[in-house]
């Protein structure tokens, strides 16, 4: 039998599951593996109330029903998914990382299967070989957890020669370069303001290069580079040249902590792909709304922004206002013909990646030591992330949750539905954050993913006077999570997964 325990406007929904123990420095663990279709099936229901143990209004719902064909109780037998307490690689041999079954769920059979690789592995790493952030010198975050501190610490040479770059004086030179402009690693380039590459335009970073944000007033945007629609970036660098973006006053040596946050506003792409929100363009966050060149949106879902490789986006985030924020990589309905791989985002502000609509796909993605949640979504995003790591600073307070997904905003319950797809994803959380909340219709799939040390869990909103809400996204089967472990989280079994009602 299935319970629904309503008590402080929450709902949780658990089932009898045998208790999993590993002590390994964290205390009493519990691993649930999930390789279904859909998380939650209809069953008989009893409601009641945690302190009376009377009958309650809870919305009628299942719980997990174990099956042979979707559901498993083996035991982890291994050492901790991480490989310790800060880790993220998977040890060679353990019980997560060998016998994984091969193959995409049929449920997920609408996803772009070409561009999902198909491991016999669950999270972000291969159990094999050299970790892809640990590849030369490229990702702020392998030199934070490599064994060898020393890595962190080695100086990275930057050119004397300084060029800074508003709006204005970047207009004049995409101008005199017919509109196709490029920044080559023989200057920093310092962002000072809003700078804009517009329609029509490109936007070419050599390998190796810096970019910096000024510091800006109290009550103006933190200085970024926004790729608006119908503009193009084409910044490829390599694991031995990365593209660093960071603040004006980084020396770049390792000695900048990565909860070092705010100092310059972010990297924003904005494309022509749908969103759910009428009419269909919006303003993004963090840039004054009367900024025409700020608005996303449109009918393309093959739009093309262009190329992100090997970059890393260090210590951004601004805010204009409660709400109102520039996030360290923003992606405002940006097309499914965006290449993006290799990306990383270290201290921000305030969110660590958020996408607003579109249908962008990315590979190999960190979001770490970020202030609020690591992974946002809104709009009607449809996109697709695989090898994707979310590692949360430990600090009391410090960060928010591991992901937030919202449906839609004008209105919640508008088509294209918010419906992503996250693979191989390793999510390392705060003992005093939530894994994810589901809100405002929002669906999403997760498959071979792991989430590890959270202190709270999966969080679902119904909305009783409503038609179309999160809890009938997981009725529909558009809310999952397929081989996935749920593994040292701080907070009781069955409060993992909850039903809530907003006050």
């Amino acid at each position: 039998m299935f319970f629904i325990s309503k008590k402080n406007n929450t709902t949780s929904i658990f089932h009898r599951l045998s208790t999993i123990s590993n002590c390994l420095g964290f205390g009493l663990f519990f691993i649930f593996l999930i390789s279904s279709c859909n998380l939650f099936e209809s069953d008989e229901v009893e409601t009641t109330d945690n302190d009376e143990g009377k009958k309650t209004d809870a919305p009628e719902a299942g719980g997990f029903q174990p099956d042979k064909d979707w559901y498993t109780e083996e035991a982890f037998l291994g050492d901790s998914p991480f490989s310790g307490e800060r880790k993220l690689r998977l040890k060679d041999g353990s019980a997560l990382a060998k016998d994984q079954k091969k193959g995409i769920p049929s449920a997920l059979s609408s996803y772009d299967s070409d561009f999902l690789e198909d491991t016999d592995y669950i999270g972000a790493v291969s159990p094999s070989g050299t970790p892809w952030y640990a590849e030369s010198s490229w990702s702020m975050f392998g030199h934070l957890i490599d064994e060898d501190a020393t890595k962190h610490d080695k100086v990275r040479s930057q050119p004397t020669d300084e060029e800074v770059i508003n709006d204005a004086a970047f207009r004049t030179a995409i101008k005199a370069a017919d509109g196709k402009l490029s920044w080559s690693k023989d200057k920093v380039y310092i962002l000072e303001g809003l700078v804009f590459v517009e329609d029509g335009e490109t936007l070419s970073i050599e390998k190796g290069t810096v970019i910096k944000g000024r510091k800006q007033d109290a009550g103006k945007p933190g200085s970024s580079l926004i790729i608006s629609r119908g503009g193009k970036i084409i910044a490829e660098g390599t694991a031995e040249e990365p593209i660093i973006f960071t603040f004006e006053e980084d020396p770049l040596d390792g000695s900048t902590s990565p909860d070092t946050r705010g100092k310059w506003g972010g990297l924003i792409l904005l494309g022509k792909a749908k969103l759910n929100s009428a009419p269909g363009e919006t303003a993004i966050e963090g840039i004054p709304t009367g900024e025409t060149r700020g608005l996303y949106g449109g009918s393309d879902d093959n739009d093309n922004s262009g190329t992100l490789r090997y970059v890393s986006i260090r210590h951004a985030g601004t805010e204009l206002g409660a709400g109102n924020e520039i996030n360290s990589l923003t992606l405002g309905a940006v097309g499914n013909q965006t290449s993006i791989s290799y990306i990383e985002v270290v201290g921000g502000k305030d969110d660590g990646i958020e996408w607003f609509g579109g249908t962008v796909r990315i590979k190999y993605a960190i979001s770490a030591y970020c202030a609020d949640d690591a992974l946002d979504y809104d709009e009607g995003f449809r996109g697709i992330s695989q090898f994707v790591i979310v590692f949360q600073d430990l600090s009391d307070g410090g960060a928010d949750r591991g992901g937030e997904h919202d449906g839609g905003t004008k209105p919640e319950t508008a088509e294209p539905f918010a419906i992503p797809l996250f693979a191989n994803l390793s999510s390392l959380g705060n003992p005093n954050s939530r894994t994810i909340t589901f809100r405002d219709n929002a669906g999403g799939h997760y498959f071979k993913s792991i989430f590890q040390g959270y202190g709270k869990g999966i969080d679902i909103e119904f909305l009783p006077e409503s038609e179309q809400d999160s809890y009938l996204q997981y009725r529909n089967g558009n809310i999952s999570f397929f081989q996935s472990y749920f593994h040292g989280l701080k907070v009781e079994k069955n409060k993992v997964f909850s039903i809530s009602t907003p006050e």
